[in-house]
């Protein structure tokens, strides 16, 4: 098993080298690759709470809106906060990210709590774009900006 220090220093690697390859410079923000050295509840339980109280309150009632066992599927799982707040619920969680790193990420810090695939879904086979929000400085940002955006080819 690789150790959290390496897996950091591999998801830094891999950020420098997915950009260019796709014309893009699409990595985590620093403190995004520090978390994970973090012990994933204390992440996503602090992650939990901040979201239930600042733009997604149905983390607070998930277990009202869920029934018990089976399957919960997240798609778009960015960090994996639902996909976490789900294998409490849930037997199985399965999450899809089309962004590389944030899936790294999600994958890394879910620990095999969830199955994360990097992919994105359709209701179509084939290949589109995705938009990625980026800041002046080409940081990703969070979707309720209204940036310029950078395409990341999926299929």
């Amino acid at each position: 098993m690789v150790d959290a220090v390496d897996g950091v220093s591999r998801l830094w690697s891999r950020s420098q080298l997915v950009g260019p390859v796709l014309g893009l410079l699409m990595p985590l923000p620093f403190c995004e690759r520090l978390t994970m050295l973090m012990p994933p509840s204390l992440f996503y339980g602090r992650r939990i709470t901040e979201e239930a109280r600042s733009g997604e309150p149905e983390l607070a009632i998930l277990a009202k809106l869920v029934s018990r066992g089976g399957t919960a599927i997240d798609v778009g799982a960015n960090r994996g906060v639902f996909a976490y707040a789900l294998t409490d619920i849930a037997d199985c969680v399965v999450a899809f990210e089309p962004n590389p790193d944030y899936a790294f990420f999600a994958r890394w810090m879910l620990r095999g709590r969830a199955e994360v695939h990097e992919f994105a879904l359709s209701e179509e086979p084939g290949r589109g774009t995705l938009y990625v929000p980026l800041s002046d400085q080409g940081m990703v940002l969070p979707p309720c900006r209204e940036p310029e955006a950078s395409a990341l080819p999926v299929s």
